[in-house]
């Protein structure tokens, strides 16, 4: 069982360099363009409208890369808020 799983990792490995090589995309931009169809095909089936929770809890599932990247923005979010927010009051504290 272990070397069939081995050989199925490594068959898609290949498969994603190959499609990598023919798009002329990076893997990051991949992984948006797979989101993106991902997010519009599951609003198709399910009959929702893309920013639907059951949308994008499909795309979470079916692509755990996206969820780095919104906890990534989430927290840059964060931090630039912050600072806006100190910039605002004139607090010295911006510097930080």
């Amino acid at each position: 069982m272990q070397d069939y799983v081995q050989q199925l990792v490594e068959y898609w490995i290949g498969y994603k360099i190959r499609l990598l090589d023919a798009v002329g995309l990076t893997n990051d931009a991949m992984h948006i363009h797979g989101s993106l169809l991902i997010l519009f095909g599951s609003a198709i089936i399910l009959r929702r409208r893309p920013d639907s929770v059951w949308c994008w809890l499909i795309v979470l599932v079916a692509d755990p890369t996206v969820a780095t990247v919104l906890s990534e923005f989430a927290s840059m979010t964060d931090h630039v808020t912050v600072r806006l927010v100190l910039v605002a009051v004139g607090s010295s504290e911006v510097d930080r």
